[in-house]
């Protein structure tokens, strides 16, 4: 409250948390995907309408409320549609499109008229200025132009007859990303790549607010977590806070006004990281976790910040004993439980600090997010992207501790004494 922060949830974009359900599949839009709702079913509005109460609700003093309606690629395939046309008369997606999303709009509007909506542009710009005022959505809704590029000049809402199109709206926003729009798997931020989107947006408005988009009413900086409910969880927000702190000092006067050319100047480094009071500068990207000191911060979450660039340097130390390990025992060594025993005595001095670390990293990594996350969010995380690289430095570890105390007779070579390959191998024990 202390910097009017407010709550904004997206409620409605992508409805796979209600749709995968058995108890709602009659209305997936396509019964295969569980994407999108169709709008051929009455039971639909039921369902959304006490959603939007719910959230009336919870927030009842909310200045806006966006609805999503983005990546919507299935239309008129539910098989409730083919009566839902006869007395209708819509027979187009574009048609339906508009029809489902002032029913939403409106009924929204009904219970709080003052309201602000938001909808996203992707789907929405396919929609012609006759459609548009036909269902009034150019009247009650504001649309979010999305574009998550180093170089957002390139999108269709910019060099398109889109461009004008959204001019024509009350009202018109845009949206920028400051983490979870690099990659699906992605679990470090390139600080510079999402810095640059803000750039590049920020040259394109000082072009065409004063021109076409004289409507522009203000800029939603997104940070997202999946790309979709059924994907991994990527970039973490602890982790992203610094990727978030220079996403909005670009927005800053101060800043704005710097020349392009050296886009992180020292003044921009020395701003951010006193803000988030850190003891050494931020790192820019994943390079940086591994040549560069790790930051001491005081943001809420910079133990998970400190903790996952510990996990890269962990790594190239784990990469290293491996190397050396790497040359006197192999899967065959393991699979035929064959080992040299001084080589295997060596390997384990190599090995056994980092198996040290690797430990350490997993209970302070849970410790740090249990006091931000609910504890399922730590468990995912490591399983997703830690557990299946420990578990294979881990086991083989143990394989050598266990062979070199107990091994004291060698099966005689050729070794594996068999003529075929075993294509299909699975270690049962």
């Amino acid at each position: 409250m202390n910097f009017k922060f407010g709550n904004q949830d997206l409620v409605f974009g992508h409805l796979e948390f209600l749709l995968k359900l058995e108890e709602f599949r009659d209305l997936r839009e396509n019964p295969k995907y569980p994407q999108v709702i169709t709008p051929c079913i009455n039971k639909t509005y039921t369902i959304l309408f006490a959603m939007i109460d719910q959230y009336l609700s919870l927030h009842p003093n909310i200045r806006f409320f966006h609805i999503g309606h983005d990546e919507v690629y299935y239309f008129l395939t539910n098989p409730a549609c083919e009566e839902f046309k006869r007395l209708t008369g819509i027979l187009t997606h574009f048609d339906l499109f508009a029809y489902h999303l002032s029913i939403i709009a409106n009924y929204i509007k009904g219970k709080s008229p003052n309201i602000i909506l938001f909808a996203w542009h992707d789907v929405l710009q396919n929609l012609n200025l006759q459609i548009l005022q036909k269902y009034n959505l150019i009247n009650i809704i504001n649309p979010v132009l999305w574009s998550y590029r180093e170089d957002m000049s390139v999108e269709g809402f910019v060099i398109g007859p889109q461009a004008d199109l959204f001019g024509q709206f009350k009202t018109l926003w845009g949206a920028t990303a400051f983490k979870g729009a690099r990659n699906e798997i992605a679990t470090t931020s390139d600080v510079k790549r999402y810095y640059q989107n803000q750039i590049s947006w920020i040259k394109q408005l000082d072009s065409y607010i004063p021109t076409k988009w004289k409507n522009f009413d203000g800029i939603i900086l997104t940070g997202w977590s999946r790309y979709d409910h059924f994907l991994s969880l990527c970039e973490l927000l602890p982790y992203s806070i610094p990727s978030m702190a220079f996403s909005i000092a670009a927005w800053q006067e101060q800043f704005k006004s710097l020349p392009n050319i050296d886009i992180f100047p020292n003044i921009l480094h020395n701003y951010v990281q006193k803000q988030l009071e850190c003891s050494s500068p931020l790192h820019l990207n994943v390079q940086d976790h591994t040549t560069k000191i790790i930051p001491k911060c005081k943001f809420p979450g910079a133990s998970i910040y400190e903790s996952m660039i510990s996990l890269s340097q962990i790594w190239n130390q784990v990469q290293e004993a491996e190397s050396f390990v790497d040359k006197y025992v192999t899967d065959l060594h393991i699979k035929y439980n064959y080992i040299h025993i001084k080589r295997g005595e060596e390997c384990l001095q190599k090995l056994t600090p980092s198996i040290e670390l690797l430990k350490k990293f997993i209970s302070s990594f849970i410790e740090s997010m249990n006091e931000v996350f609910p504890p399922q969010v730590a468990i995912e995380w490591l399983e997703t992207y830690f557990m299946k690289r420990y578990r294979l430095v881990n086991e083989r570890y143990e394989f050598i501790q266990s062979a070199v105390h107990e091994q004291k007779s060698w099966l005689p070579r050729p070794i594996p004494n068999i003529e075929k390959l075993e294509m299909n191998y699975k270690n049962k024990t």
